[in-house]
């Protein structure tokens, strides 16, 4: 009787000591499923300590965002930790509304490199000198807050960045 007590517990203590590695693995790799994928910007906090002007300015793109013909901010992350950052060049065209202007995409600049995440921070690594670190919130399941400009782009009137996970249709 003692030798199954025995044999039954060393099989328990096997079975359970197994099962949290591989639960382990299979978080994980949830973990990275939920974060590769061409995440683009759809929004920002803006920064409420900046000028008035520049709080004009930051809300006449944040309504601009959504009728670009170009993506301003996109992170496209691989599932072999490999990355391409790609941010937009605007020119501002038409200023008559400051809360509503109308800008057109002029060219996009890229930068490739490697990425890590690791206990809710995404570190980017780009080739082109490119070294950053932002903490990521998952909001569902297709988005993202970013408490850091990657491009240094928005940092002068945003807090926080809104990326949603481009699924094509």
């Amino acid at each position: 009787m003692k030798i199954i007590k025995i044999i039954t517990l060393s099989f328990l203590l096997f079975t359970l000591s197994c099962s949290n590695s591989s639960d382990d693995t299979e978080d994980k790799k949830n973990e990275v499923n939920q974060i590769v994928g061409y995440w683009v910007l759809s929004d920002f906090v803006i920064d409420t300590s900046i000028t008035p002007e520049k709080q004009e300015e930051a809300l006449g793109l944040q309504t601009a965002l959504p009728n670009l013909a170009c993506y301003v901010l996109s992170i496209d992350l691989r599932a072999d930790n490999t990355v391409t950052l790609e941010v937009a060049v605007l020119d501002l065209v038409i200023n008559t509304n400051p809360t509503n202007p109308i800008y057109t995409c002029v060219d996009v600049n890229e930068q490739i490199g490697t990425w890590s995440f690791e206990d809710n921070t995404l570190t980017l690594t780009s080739t082109g000198g490119l070294s950053d670190s932002a903490t990521v919130r998952f909001v569902g399941d297709r988005a993202a807050y970013v408490s850091a400009d990657p491009f240094g782009e928005l940092s002068d009137i945003a807090t926080e960045l809104l990326f949603e996970k481009f699924i094509e249709i």
